[in-house]
């Protein structure tokens, strides 16, 4: 069986990898991350890994510079932002591109149990963001269109009634004429 090169598999995955040495300095970067960050990887390697991108809250609140390093360091287990119902903002470290982003930060533990790095895995997700946004919208304008058809319905309602209410006055006023034309029949039968 030939053994495959685990760089060559952190390569290959569509999302950002960044990998970071237990002082915090980026050792790796994948080739999606060198994409979705736009920077080269030469520029990226020794950089602390706080400083290849900023996480911000869609609040607009920023993460603590150094929170993803100190996050491994201190031997949390795979971190995940503890806000999770809100969306998470990447910012390129030179702020020119925000986009959001699904992140997890994992430490990298050897057999020893000595603790050696971490690493960052990111997902873009602005199309699911799109696509979760037309949601909100459409359900909006469905709740909308869903008041205004019972709006509807209750001024058809109403019509109906006064429609019923007029038919009914109409019906009897039409009794009371063939009971008029009835009574003027029997009247003229005995006047003549």
């Amino acid at each position: 069986m030939t053994e495959i090169d685990p760089m060559r598999i952190l390569s290959s995955i569509p999302q950002g990898v960044a990998v970071f040495n237990t002082e915090g300095k980026t050792t790796y970067v994948n080739p999606y991350t060198i994409f979705l960050i736009g920077i080269l990887s030469v520029e990226a390697l020794g950089q602390p890994i706080d400083g290849l991108f900023n996480l911000v809250l869609e609040n607009g609140e920023e993460f603590a510079e150094g929170e993803i390093y100190k996050t491994v360091i201190e031997g949390k287990k795979p971190f995940l932002p503890a806000h999770k119902k809100q969306i998470v903002y990447l910012f390129t470290a030179s702020k020119k591109r925000r986009f959001p982003v699904l992140f997890v930060v994992t430490p990298i533990i050897e057999k020893g149990g000595e603790l050696t790095g971490g690493i960052v895995t990111f997902r873009d997700i602005t199309t699911e963001e799109h696509e979760r946004m037309a949601l909100i919208k459409a359900k909006a304008d469905l709740g909308e269109l869903n008041g205004n058809l019972l709006k509807q319905q209750g001024e058809l309602k109403e019509k109906n009634t006064e429609l019923e209410k007029l038919n009914a006055f109409m019906i009897g006023r039409e009794l009371a004429m063939i009971n008029l034309k009835e009574e003027i029949k029997e009247l003229k039968k005995k006047i003549v």
